[in-house]
C-alpha cells in the first residue's frame, strides 16, 4: 500500500542515485540507417536526406520594376482583387457579403499575371504557384510600407 500523503499535495519525486547528470542534448532517437540499408541505397544510387531542403532563390523584384507596376495596375482595375485583399473588415459594412475566396488565393492570381507566361520562371511557377503567391504577398507588403514611407 503506497503511503499516504496530505491532501492538494503533489508527492515528492524520488532523487537520482548520485553521480554524473545524464547529457539530456542528444537525441537518443535518431535513425542511423544500418549497413545493409546503406548498401542498398549505394547499389540504387538514392541518397539520404540530409535534414536540409535546398533553398529556393529568391524573385528578384528589385531588378524587375515592370512586375511591381504589373501588381498596381491590376489591383487598380480588378476590385474583386482589391477589395479581397484591402478592405476592411466585412462586419463594419452592414449588408456586406463576405467572401469565400482567401487572400492566399488573390495572390496566387496575381502571381500567375506575371510568372506563368514569363520564359525564366515559367517552370517553376507550375512546380509551385503558392511560392509564388507567397513572394507577391511579401511584395505588396513592402510596397505598401514604402509607400507609406514606414
Amino acid at each position: 500500500m503506497p503511503p499516504k500523503r496530505a491532501a492538494g499535495k503533489a508527492a515528492a519525486l524520488p532523487l537520482p542515485a548520485s553521480g554524473p547528470a545524464p547529457d539530456l542534448t542528444k537525441n537518443k532517437r535518431a535513425h542511423k540507417p544500418s549497413p545493409r540499408v546503406k548498401e542498398i541505397i549505394e547499389a540504387s544510387q538514392l541518397t539520404l536526406p540530409t535534414g536540409k531542403r535546398a533553398k529556393k532563390p529568391s524573385i528578384p523584384w528589385a531588378k524587375h520594376p515592370e512586375w511591381t507596376d504589373i501588381l498596381v495596375s491590376a489591383l487598380l482595375d480588378n476590385d474583386k482583387l482589391r477589395q479581397g485583399l484591402f478592405s476592411f473588415s466585412k462586419r463594419d459594412q452592414p449588408g456586406a457579403r463576405t467572401s469565400s475566396t482567401r487572400k492566399s488565393d488573390h495572390h496566387e492570381e496575381l502571381a500567375a499575371l506575371i510568372f506563368k507566361d514569363n520564359p525564366d520562371y515559367e517552370t517553376e511557377y507550375k512546380s509551385d504557384p503558392a511560392r509564388f503567391g507567397r513572394a507577391v504577398e511579401g511584395r505588396l507588403s513592402r510596397y505598401a510600407q514604402q509607400a507609406h514611407g514606414l
